[in-house]
């Protein structure tokens, strides 16, 4: 059985300020957004996708993996707060009293 066509995400990366929007304006919300430009989001873009760099060099990733998601403003943040076992924001002390 064929495989649907697959549509070209847009990736942003190292957007930190009013030039995220200036962004928006010209590519649309992105699909993927990376605060740095290191070798687990260059392992997350496909050939067909299209990056938008406010910074670094696309040509040389950080060596060294950025937790995307560690920030309380990521959007998932909330829920990997509230997982089992999660110790994001609490002790190791505190997880056993619960």
């Amino acid at each position: 059985m064929p495989s649907a066509p697959v549509k070209p995400a847009v990736h942003f990366i190292g957007f930190r300020g009013e030039e995220y929007w200036s962004a928006v304006r010209v590519w649309g919300l992105p699909d993927f957004y990376h605060r740095v430009w290191d070798m687990r989001a260059q392992r997350e873009i496909a050939a067909e996708d299209t990056c938008v760099f406010a910074k670094y060099d696309p040509a040389q990733p950080s060596p060294y993996n950025f937790d995307d998601s560690n920030f309380d403003d990521d959007p998932a943040a909330k829920e990997r707060l509230t997982m089992p076992g999660s110790f994001s924001g609490r002790t190791a002390r505190s997880e056993r009293a619960d």
